[in-house]
């Protein structure tokens, strides 16, 4: 899954007319100004009155994950997503890793509990790292804070590393517990 800044997220909705089709009007919808599908939808209801269309279909979609792109309407999933990353004081490399995490795991953002998720995700994420032996050598001096520097120079930290990753895995930098 490719790096996504959901807070940015954006739609674009065309107002169309029923026997001709004809797009009445075509606007953007920033995804973060809505607590809830029942807001958007009532946002449609009152264009389509305005406008005299009959109704209205998602053509385009700026930051919003793939299974979360539906013509018809907006899941609740997009709105919680935004809105949680919009207002959370995460750092931005768990903005990115939830979405590794999410992948890795194979699942479904349509449907599931965001918030949930998130914790989840949350509770699993260690960190970010440019180099993995950066990762496996804190676990290491966390593990045995009073190994002399002098015996460092005798471990096989590959071998640790080996052993280690058994109960984490590492995507672009983002470690986390299996």
């Amino acid at each position: 899954m490719e790096r996504t800044s959901i807070e940015d997220a954006r739609i674009r909705v065309e107002l169309l007319k029923n026997e001709t089709n004809a797009v009445v009007k075509s606007e953007w919808f920033d995804v973060a100004s809505y607590s809830c599908t029942e807001d958007f939808e009532h946002e449609m209801e009152e264009l389509l009155k305005d406008t005299e269309a009959d109704y209205y279909k998602i053509v385009e979609f700026e930051d919003i994950p793939q299974e979360l792109q539906l013509s018809d309407r907006l899941p609740e999933e997009a709105i919680d997503l935004c809105n949680y990353f919009c207002t959370e004081e995460d750092d931005e490399n768990f903005k990115e890793a939830f979405f590794y995490w999410v992948d890795n795991y194979h699942y479904s953002l349509l449907g599931s509990d965001i918030h949930s998720l998130i914790q989840r995700a949350k509770d699993a994420y260690i960190g970010y790292y440019k180099d993995t032996m950066d990762f496996v050598e804190e676990t290491f001096d966390s593990e045995y804070p009073d190994c002399p520097e002098n015996l460092r120079f005798y471990i096989n930290f590959d071998l640790y590393k080996r052993d280690l990753m058994y109960d984490y895995f590492e995507v672009d930098g983002h470690i986390f517990k299996q």
